[in-house]
């Protein structure tokens, strides 16, 4: 039911061209590549309870062709996605633009009509009755818009997009859309799939002090990403976060890969208050070659891997 998405940034195209001002005024990529043709390369982090994969996207978000006015305000885009086997996806999207008043959108797109309601949309599969479920937690209820469209309508950006003609192709657009319209934009959102009458988990934001990351808590495990600033900042020093003590899996992304972090924790008043940083006192683990953290906390004790995913619909 689910087949593409990401983000778009507004991105003025000075020269106004046939082909590259609407492209522009989508906020798309101008350069369409694959995987293995990003630069930098997509970091990668598998195991037998998830997969994460990071892409850099900035390059493709620019004008980079000599013989066009070039276009370069988009300064960073990039998606990274956490796979919590064998049915949750975590989606942490980031736009960071060079000028004020570039707008930040989230776009994803669906083969069944999606059925809103706030920050979660819900598609049923016409043949099976699957569902699949989306809940956004970032931008916050304050900042947050979202519309659904059919390609071909001409609504927003499904305005001259094909009409599907069945089986795997895009039907409709689902899109988030950052209303604050800030320099730099995070979107942050959890797929969960379920059987035929299945209900989704609940989700909830977290947010950590010091390096900022963002993070959600679906089930037993929570999944947070490293926010790239809108100015310079120093390399990773320390984070401090707090989960519910049910909580046990711990995933921490977007970190140097390869590279040892101390981990220590509190448990208090029904919650885990956890503090990574790069001093490495009691314990200490090394994150993965896609610069993961995995670990649990159990008891007050931390243990470098992973457990299986619980949720409500497992």
């Amino acid at each position: 039911m689910f087949t593409n998405s990401g983000i778009s940034i507004g991105n003025p195209d000075t020269e106004k061209d046939a082909y590259y001002a609407p492209v522009a005024a989508h906020g798309a990529q101008y350069d369409s590549r694959g995987a293995g043709d990003f630069t930098p390369f997509p970091l990668l982090s598998s195991s037998n309870t998830f997969l994460y994969e990071y892409f850099d996207q900035t390059y493709p978000h620019n004008k980079n062709r000599p013989y066009h006015s070039p276009t370069s305000d988009v300064l960073h885009a990039s998606r990274s996605i956490l796979w919590l086997k064998p049915d949750i996806l975590v989606y942490y999207d980031q736009g960071l633009s060079r000028s004020a008043g570039m707008f930040k959108k989230d776009s994803f797109n669906f083969t069944a009509e999606p059925i809103i309601d706030g920050p979660v949309v819900k598609v049923v599969d016409s043949v099976n009755k699957q569902n699949t479920y989306l809940t956004t937690v970032l931008p916050q209820a304050s900042h947050f818009v979202s519309m659904a469209c059919a390609y071909g309508s001409n609504v927003g950006d499904c305005a001259g997009g094909d009409v599907s003609k069945g089986g795997d192709e895009s039907a409709f657009l689902y899109q988030v859309t950052d209303t604050s319209v800030p320099i730099a934009s995070q979107f942050l959102s959890v797929m969960e799939g379920t059987d035929k009458g299945g209900v989704r988990t609940p989700v909830t934001l977290v947010q950590s002090s010091g390096t900022a990351l963002d993070g959600v808590v679906v089930g037993n495990s929570v999944a947070l990403f490293r926010r790239i600033a809108a100015v310079p900042e120093t390399e990773f020093v320390s984070s401090n976060y707090s989960v519910p003590a049910g909580v046990v899996q711990q995933y921490v992304a977007g970190l140097a890969p390869s590279t040892t972090f101390g981990v220590e924790v509190r448990a208090s008043g029904g919650k885990t208050d956890v503090s990574v940083t790069k001093r490495c006192a009691a314990v200490c683990l090394k994150t993965d070659v896609g610069g993961v953290l995995a670990f649990t906390v159990q008891g007050g004790t931390v243990t470098a891997g992973t457990v299986a995913f619980s949720g409500a619909g497992r």
